[in-house]
C-alpha cells in the first residue's frame, strides 16, 4: 500500500509539472508571436534542457535565425541534432537539408537519408517528398 501510495504522489507531481510546462511553453510562444524574443528565450532554454523536442526545435529556429540571440549556427545545430534524437520530425527534416546541402556542416547525403527515413517512420509527408525531391529512395 506504501508503495502505491507513493507512486501516486510521484505522479501526481510529474503531471503537474507537465501541466505547468505546457503553460510556460505556450506563454513563450506568445512572446516569441509578439517578437518579444528576449522574454521567450528565458522560458524556451530551461524547457529545452528538460528534454522537450518542439522546444529544442523552436530554440534551434530562434539561433539559426539569430532572433533574441546572435544568430548561431553552432547552437542551431546542437539543438536540432538533440530535437532530432527525441524524433522530432521537423528537426529531422530539417537537419537532413543541411547535410544534404551543406548548410553549416559538411554534405553528407547518407546522413541526409537517414534523417529523413527516420522521419518518414513518422509518417511525415515532407520527409516523403524530399527523399523523392532528393532521389534519395532508391
Amino acid at each position: 500500500m506504501k508503495i502505491l501510495t507513493i507512486f501516486f504522489i510521484l505522479s501526481t507531481f510529474l503531471y503537474a509539472s507537465i501541466i505547468d510546462d505546457a503553460s510556460l511553453y505556450r506563454e513563450a510562444v506568445k512572446y516569441r508571436t509578439a517578437k518579444q524574443y528576449d522574454k521567450a528565450l528565458k522560458i524556451l532554454r530551461p524547457l529545452a534542457k528538460k528534454g522537450y523536442d518542439k522546444v529544442q526545435y523552436d530554440l534551434a529556429l530562434l539561433y539559426e535565425q539569430g532572433l533574441g540571440v546572435p544568430k548561431d549556427t553552432n547552437a542551431s545545430l546542437y539543438w536540432l541534432q538533440k530535437a532530432a534524437k527525441n524524433h522530432n520530425r521537423d528537426a529531422l527534416n530539417f537537419l537532413a537539408q543541411k547535410y544534404y546541402n551543406g548548410w553549416g556542416v559538411d554534405v553528407n547525403k547518407s546522413k541526409a537519408k537517414e534523417l529523413l527515413l527516420e522521419s518518414k517512420e513518422d509518417n511525415s509527408t515532407t520527409a516523403k517528398l524530399l527523399l523523392e525531391r532528393y532521389h534519395l529512395n532508391e
